[in-house]
């Protein structure tokens, strides 16, 4: 759940649940923590790193099996049609054009470098850094639990 519904949503949970805050780098889960254990939570824990710190130590993630798994052509997908959606600035070619030098689909660390340049030249070019910064962090989550099957270049 998003940060700011936090406080609103465990009016209903019991206080002596225990209870585990994640997010993509722990910053965020850990300003969750401090929420619920000034509301009373009394079994509050933070994934410290987050899921960036769970994927780097190679620990499991399960995840539903109903759900496709996420492929970072996915991710580049989703990127290029926020693109789109904000307008201006960046356009939706540049992530192509990145691509097309290093041979058409995107491998998960050239798409997490991809998203640090896009970052660097979206400050100066985009009209709502705010917004911008919101794509890059969805893309940077989505990236995160992506399958790397296609990073193995």
């Amino acid at each position: 759940m998003p940060l700011r519904t936090v406080e609103v949503a465990c009016g209903c949970w019991p206080r002596d649940a225990a209870l585990v805050m994640v997010c993509r780098s722990g910053a965020r889960s850990g300003r969750a923590a401090a929420q619920l254990v000034r509301q009373g939570f009394t079994r509050v824990m933070n994934l410290r790193g987050g899921m960036l710190a769970w994927n780097e130590a190679g620990l499991p993630v399960v995840r539903p099996a109903s759900a496709p798994a996420l492929q970072v052509t996915d991710v580049l997908d989703t990127l290029l049609a926020r693109i789109r959606e904000l307008g201006g600035g960046v356009s939706a070619s540049t992530p192509r054009g990145l691509l097309q030098a290093h041979g058409g689909a995107p491998t998960h660390a050239q798409l997490l470098c991809m998203l640090e340049l896009l970052q660097a030249a979206g400050q100066v070019a985009v009209k709502d850094a705010g917004a911008w910064e919101r794509v890059l962090r969805e893309c940077r989550d989505m990236l995160a639990v992506s399958r790397q099957e296609s990073s193995a270049a």
